[in-house]
């Protein structure tokens, strides 16, 4: 199964995990003040790719990522932080059941660019 980063944060809402303040779209919206405006694609590397994009203007980035092909956002508050935690999780069977998971810290702004995995 696959879920989109809105779908996923759904479910953290309904056990209690708190996610920041945000709605999904797929035309361009207005917003008051700084946010974080998520292209939903079902691959990794969204940031990389100028896909998520931090600013003031949610209307005419939405507008911009449009003309890239991406049809639904994510648009949420920007909240300050000085480092991102990325969690992944393969669960699933071959012969035997495993599961598999990483949770890597992007230190991109840090050391160039170097993934630690913890």
């Amino acid at each position: 199964m696959k879920l989109y980063e809105y779908e996923g944060k759904e479910i953290f809402k309904l056990v209690g995990i708190p996610v920041p303040r945000g709605v999904v779209t797929d035309k361009p919206i207005k917003w008051d003040g700084k946010a974080i405006v998520k292209s939903q694609i079902l691959e990794g590397g969204r940031g990389k790719k100028g896909l998520v994009r931090v600013t003031e203007d949610v209307y005419n980035t939405i507008l911009e990522l449009q003309k890239l092909g991406v049809s639904k956002f994510l648009v949420e508050e920007y909240i300050p932080h000085y480092r991102e935690i990325y969690l992944s999780c393969l669960i699933g069977a071959i012969q035997d059941s495993f599961a598999n998971c990483n949770i890597s810290v992007d230190l991109d702004l840090f050391n160039g660019g170097i993934i630690e995995y913890i």
